[in-house]
Order: structure tokens, then C-alpha cells, then sequence
């Protein structure tokens, strides 16, 4: 048992709390000796009021026809703080969180378990974007002794994460407030550490832009491959300017080997052109010739806890490891467990539009999440058969299922009136895929290690740079 005598002034003169891990006496001690030790200020002082405009959120899109782009907690990697957005098509569908307008150099820092040190530096390219309530937001203001990139750096450090967590409240589910977040010690760099910091924050915001301009180079490789097949439309639109319609006759609906269902929407005449248009223009395959399919599984009662994947971690650009949660309970025996090489497909949504909206390849798993890593039904995961095709480049496959070629087919597999779900059975026998020739293919998977690369490099960066910041501290 842990015992700490404390001072009453410790607790302040409100009182505010008076719970006993606030004033832990190993925490309070370091976090004394950091006052003691270095010149500093309260972060209160350094960061700028939240402009009223910042919370404007619905007088900035409620009459916009243009795609929100939106920044939660799960997008966060904690690695090296780069976020990923989801993009939302109309204002209704934003989440209730949905709260700030970002802008370059605002700091998001998570409310919900500190613990897990999800801070983002928000990126020139996403100014504009809207950010949940679940974070604190940062801005430093005009005349603050230290820059966004040291403070960035210094909230990823062990010392400043313990001192989030020690201000948490709550013990099932841990979370700070703002007042929290702005009541923390913010030590003045070193001149030395600062530069340095500095540099490595320059280096990681060039390697992550270089990731992205990776990125765009493999979905162009892909516009151009696919630019003579096209796509079938959305379920949602047609591109016909008459009576969309399509005759079909009974056997096609109950035949031996037929789709076995009724709803029109699945025999839209769009779809079977696009069929003929692919597999005239070369070498085709259903992913059932060359992927076994199986959506994840509810974990089986345990009072164990297992790593359990959502569609939080899919980012449609890499795994966001970092989002995965620890859940109770154990995966079932007959369930499959995520292993390197496996697709994983959004195979569930309210909306239709969101159904297969995110896909990604699980190109490596991180050495602490073990080898019993479950996944919700809400995922489906596609996994290469033995016998495959020897060139077929996982990311390829990925990508075509992202773009509207791939994706449109996945909807039109879906059952159900509103959003909805898609079934192994319909994506094996109706999402057709070209196979291109090698050379293609083996260009495209080397601009996707290279992405794969950078980013990893830039991950290494933004350590760096918090590293230098806790030798300070130490």
C-alpha cells in the first residue's frame, strides 16, 4: 500500500480536488523538481483565448457543398502525432464533437486516457479542418517564448505525460479537461535544445509531406491504369439522363449460382457494363479467386483483455496502430486473428456512402500487440490464398478497392435499406479486379515501400526530437 502525507496548501486554497492520485507523492516529486530545476511558465500563459470563430463550426459548412474534413482522437498516431482526417460529404453527417476550426501550428492534445499521449501539430494542409471537442486545443499566442514545435515535442516527453495523468479524473475512464491541460508546467528550452528540436520538427514535416506526395504518385499510377475502364456508378446516383431501368428476369434472381436477391438496385444495368468493359480491357479476377474472406468476430466472454481492431485504425493510407483498443474478453476459436499480408475493408456504416470507404493492408504488426489480435464484424478481412497470383501487390488491390472503381462495386453488394452491411459470400463473386501487367504492378508496390519508408523515417524524426527535450529534463 502507498502512502502519501501531503500539505493542505498541495490541494490549493478551492479545494477543487481532493482526490488522492492528484497529489501521488513519487508524481508530485518529479513534477517539483521540474519546477525547481528549470525557469518556466504555466501553459495558461502562453496559449492564445479560443476565438469565438473557432467554434463556429456550423455557420462554416452548414451551406457548403464541399467535403468536411474532420480530425478525431482515434486519427492520432501516437508515434509522430500525424493525424488523419475522415472526410464527411454533408454537415448533417458530422459527429456532435465536432467543435474547432484548425489552423497551421494549433496543438491538439487528447482529453480521454493521457496515458496514451495522442497529441497532433496540425499541418499547413489541414487548416480549415474541423477538430473534435475530445481535444484540448493549442494555439500559442503571438508573444509565447517558445515555439509550437518544442511545445509539441515537450507534451510527448515521459515527464509532461505524467503530469497529464496525474491532473486525470476518473478511474474507468481516465480524462482531463481543459483547464487541466492548461494548468501544466512548460519548462524554457535550452537555446541548444531548441534549435535542435527545431530541426528535427522541419525534417519530420518535409518527410510527412513527402509521404503524401508518395501517396498521390500511386493513386495517379492507378486514375491512369483505370481511366479506360471507368467505374459503375454509386448506388446513390446514376449517370443516365432518362429513366434509369433495367429489365431482368426471373432466373437471374433465383437461378443455381444467381445473387439470390431481389433488390433492383443490384441488377442496375451500370454494373453489368462495367463487367464487360473490364474484362475486355485484359486480364481480370473476382477477389475470390485469389483471397479468402471472413469478417471479424465479437470476442468471447474472458476476463482477459485482447488487442481489439476498429475501423478507427484504418486510415486509408497505413494501420494507425495506435488507435487500436484493449477490450475484454478473448477472440472466439473459430475467428481469425490478424496476421501481416491481410486487407482489412470497412464492410459496415449507417450511410451507404461509408460502406468500404476505408481500406488497408496490414503490411506489419508491431511486436507488442502479440499474435492474438481480434477485429469487430464491422471489418472485413481479406486474406491472399496460397495459390495466388505470384506478382499481385496487396497495396494494388487496396488502392482499387478505394478508388471508385472498387468501391462502387463493394456497394452495390450491400444489403439493407439504410447503410447496411456487405457479405464475404457477394464480394468474392461480384468485385472484379484487373491484374496489370508485372513491370506495372512492381512499380506501383516500390512508390508504396517508399511511402512506407518515409514514413517510418519520420517517425524516428519526431522521436528524436522528443528525446532531445527529455535528456533536458533528465
Amino acid at each position: 500500500m502507498s502512502v502519501s502525507i501531503v500539505e493542505k496548501a498541495t490541494f490549493g486554497h478551492d479545494f477543487a480536488r481532493l482526490d488522492a492520485e492528484y497529489v501521488e507523492r513519487d508524481s508530485l516529486a518529479h513534477e517539483q523538481g521540474l519546477r525547481g530545476k528549470f525557469d518556466g511558465a504555466q501553459l495558461a500563459s502562453l496559449v492564445a483565448p479560443i476565438d469565438p470563430d473557432d467554434r463556429k463550426v456550423k455557420a462554416a459548412f452548414q451551406d457548403s457543398n464541399k467535403p468536411i474534413r474532420y480530425l478525431a482522437i482515434d486519427g492520432v498516431d501516437t508515434d509522430d502525432g500525424l493525424s488523419f482526417d475522415t472526410a464527411f460529404e454533408a454537415f448533417e453527417e458530422l459527429p456532435s464533437r465536432a467543435q474547432y476550426l484548425v489552423q497551421s501550428g494549433d496543438i491538439l492534445v487528447s482529453n480521454v486516457r493521457p496515458n496514451r499521449g495522442a497529441v497532433a501539430l496540425v499541418r499547413a494542409d489541414q487548416t480549415g479542418f474541423v477538430a473534435s471537442s475530445g481535444f484540448t486545443l493549442l494555439r500559442l499566442a503571438d508573444n509565447a517564448p517558445v515555439s509550437s514545435d518544442y511545445l509539441f515535442a515537450l507534451l510527448k516527453t515521459p515527464l509532461m505525460r505524467d503530469q497529464l495523468v496525474r491532473r486525470s479524473r476518473g478511474s474507468m475512464y481516465p480524462a482531463v479537461v481543459r483547464g487541466d491541460v492548461l494548468d501544466l508546467f512548460i519548462p524554457m528550452p535550452d537555446p541548444v535544445v531548441a534549435e535542435k528540436v527545431s530541426d528535427f520538427m522541419v525534417r519530420a514535416r518535409q518527410l510527412h509531406a513527402e509521404f503524401f506526395q508518395k501517396k498521390q504518385v500511386s493513386r495517379t499510377m492507378l486514375d491512369k491504369l483505370l481511366s479506360d475502364i471507368g467505374s459503375p456508378p454509386s448506388p446513390l446516383e446514376t449517370r443516365r439522363i432518362d429513366v434509369d431501368w433495367t429489365e431482368v428476369d426471373a432466373n437471374s434472381m433465383f437461378r443455381d449460382g444467381s445473387a439470390e436477391r431481389l433488390d433492383a438496385e443490384f441488377f442496375r444495368s451500370e454494373y453489368f457494363e462495367f463487367d464487360v468493359r473490364c474484362k475486355a480491357a485484359g486480364t481480370t479476377f473476382v477477389l475470390g479467386e485469389h483471397f479468402e474472406l471472413s469478417p471479424g468476430r465479437a470476442l468471447a466472454a474472458s476476463t482477459d483483455t485482447t488487442f481489439y481492431a476498429k475501423q478507427g485504425i484504418l486510415t486509408n493510407v497505413g494501420i494507425n496502430w495506435a488507435a487500436i483498443e484493449e477490450s475484454e474478453g478473448r477472440p472466439a476459436k473459430s475467428a481469425w486473428k490478424l496476421r501481416e499480408g491481410d486487407i482489412l475493408l470497412a464492410c459496415t456504416a449507417h450511410e451507404i456512402a461509408y460502406v468500404g470507404k476505408r481500406v488497408d493492408v496490414i503490411s506489419a504488426i508491431p511486436g507488442w500487440l502479440g499474435e492474438e489480435i481480434g477485429c469487430v464484424p464491422d471489418l472485413m478481412i481479406l486474406r491472399p490464398k496460397p495459390a495466388g497470383s505470384s506478382y499481385l501487390s496487396l497495396q494494388y488491390v487496396a488502392a482499387f478497392l478505394r478508388s471508385p472503381s472498387g468501391l462502387h462495386q463493394v456497394q452495390r453488394c450491400i444489403r439493407g435499406l439504410r447503410g447496411g452491411h456487405v457479405y464475404k459470400n457477394d464480394l468474392e463473386r461480384f468485385v472484379r479486379v484487373p491484374l496489370p501487367k508485372e513491370a506495372w504492378m512492381r512499380k506501383f508496390d516500390a512508390v508504396e515501400t517508399q511511402a512506407e519508408l518515409i514514413r517510418n523515417e519520420a517517425k524516428h524524426t519526431v522521436a528524436s526530437a522528443v528525446s532531445c527535450i527529455s535528456n533536458m529534463l533528465a
